[in-house]
């Protein structure tokens, strides 16, 4: 049996200097609070922040649990465009602070790149009008360019490590003394036995089935959601943060992303969106646009066939409308190749063989 790649991840890191050291590029934060997780900092934030309204500008192409945050805590939300190389729609962005006049920005760098690159001009017109810029880190991680001056930065940590729970909020200029909830126990419980059972599964244990593990990490994102309030991270999840080999993770993946970049780029039902990351960049996934959107389903279910699980980062949120053209391209075509730290070339040139059967 092939083993799969792609998915949930399993406990299979071992001890390093730490993730909390590789937050690179955003200088000195006054103030710093950990949650169970992204969602539930982003939370925290819309419920805590002191701003003159509550009224917030975010990024066409969102991730849902950016928005909900926002919805929950009464946010008027507007979208402002994304173009198709996943760089902000800077004019557009601009119009929107004029029409909308937010009391907040929303940014998010996309897939580890520097895709906000020469906001500086709108962070200024943030200033001028009192808007309090908010930065997510999280696609951006472990990439070490230099962040944008927001006032605040927010991070989910599950998307690039196998964690059991975990995110970040930090201020720039203030310290965060808000209130927050205690820890949840059986998220700990539910992730143990999750990534234990995968891995044993991964280790070629035939005695296991895969619906077993996967009924557990379900178990474990249902809990996650069900807490959607603002919790506090668990000591045990912190300690995950100490046993990363944050170097290992950011050579694999730059390494498997060079591959797939290389033997893909001639495939002409796909379109790579990025190139090669630069020596600053470590990419989340390796992002491709699918030329036939209406053949999106079918590629991601042949490749799941050969158990290559390749998600579709992001799906449309189901309350958003009137977004840009290209926003609305994104999120029609986008899928996302596997690349990260667990494997290596020989998983990679599978990734390529497979989708290579599909151009002849």
């Amino acid at each position: 049996m092939l083993r799969e790649i792609g998915s949930d991840f399993w406990n299979n890191i071992e001890h390093n200097n730490g993730l909390e050291f590789h937050i690179r590029g955003i200088g000195v934060c006054q103030g710093r609070q950990l949650y169970i997780s992204g969602r539930s900092a982003i939370r925290a934030f819309a419920r805590d922040v002191e701003v003159r309204t509550k009224k917030v500008l975010i990024p066409a192409f969102s991730c849902g649990t950016v928005i909900v945050p926002f919805v929950r805590e009464g946010w008027e939300i507007a979208y402002y465009g994304i173009h198709r190389s996943l760089v902000p729609n800077k004019k557009n962005l601009i119009e929107c602070i004029e029409s909308f006049n937010p009391s907040v920005v929303f940014l998010q760098n996309y897939f580890g790149y520097d895709t906000l690159s020469g906001i500086e001009n709108v962070i200024a017109l943030c200033r001028q009008k009192n808007i309090v810029v908010i930065e997510d880190l999280t696609q951006c991680l472990f990439s070490a360019f230099k962040k944008t001056e927001a006032d605040y930065y927010v991070s989910s940590f599950r998307k690039f490590i196998a964690i059991p729970e975990g995110g970040i909020l930090l201020s720039k200029h203030a310290s965060i003394e808000w209130e927050i909830k205690e820890a949840v126990p059986q998220i700990l419980e539910v992730a143990r036995e999750a990534f234990d059972i995968k891995k044993k599964y991964m280790e070629e244990d035939f005695s296991i089935q895969k619906e077993v593990f996967l009924e557990k990490y379900r178990n474990l994102k249902a809990l996650i959601a069900e807490y959607s309030d603002i919790y506090q991270m668990n000591v045990e999840s912190k300690k995950f943060l100490q046993c990363i080999d944050s170097q290992m993770l950011i050579q694999k993946r730059r390494e498997n992303y060079k591959v797939l970049y290389h033997e893909l780029g001639t495939v002409s039902w796909l379109t790579c969106i990025f190139g090669i990351p630069k020596s600053t960049e470590t990419p989340l996934y390796f992002p491709v646009y699918i030329n036939c959107s209406d053949k999106r389903e079918e590629i991601q279910s042949y490749l799941s066939l050969e158990n290559i699980y390749c998600p579709i980062v992001w799906p449309r949120y189901m309350r958003q409308s009137e977004i840009d053209n290209d926003s609305n391209y994104i999120y029609d075509h986008i899928l996302c190749i596997p690349c990260d730290q667990r494997y290596g070339l020989e998983e990679m040139q599978r990734i390529v063989q497979v989708i290579k059967k599909l151009e002849g």
